[in-house]
C-alpha cells in the first residue's frame, strides 16, 4: 500500500488531504477503473522533543493489487493516439486531473 502524508503539520496540510481523498472517493463512485483509498489518523512521536503530531493520511492500493483487481496490466505507452483511449474514462480522468 501507498501512505500519502500532508506536506505540512499543519490543519491545512491535514484539510488538503482530506480533500485529495474525497477526489479518490469521488472516483471511485464514478468509476470502477480506480484505486480504493481509505482515510486514517496517524499519530507520530518526536522520540527526542516527545511531542505528538495528529497526522490525516490516505491509504492507497498498491497498483499490483488494482491490476490483479481489474484484471488488468500496465502498460507503458507515451503519447497515445486519442482514439485508441476509451472517450468516457478519458473524460473522467481529465475532470480530476485538474
Amino acid at each position: 500500500m501507498k501512505l500519502v502524508l500532508p506536506f505540512t503539520l499543519s490543519e491545512k496540510g491535514n484539510e488538503l488531504v482530506y480533500r485529495e481523498y474525497l477526489a479518490y472517493r469521488m472516483f471511485e463512485y464514478l468509476s470502477p477503473y480506480s484505486f480504493r483509498a481509505r482515510f486514517i489518523r496517524v499519530v507520530l512521536s518526536d522520540l527526542h522533543g516527545g511531542r505528538q503530531h495528529e497526522l490525516y493520511c490516505i491509504l492507497l492500493e498498491d497498483k499490483e493489487e488494482t491490476q490483479a483487481r481489474l484484471g488488468g496490466t500496465e502498460v507503458k505507452v507515451y503519447n497515445p493516439a486519442p482514439e485508441s483511449l476509451d472517450a468516457t474514462q478519458l473524460a473522467l480522468v481529465g475532470v480530476f486531473n485538474t
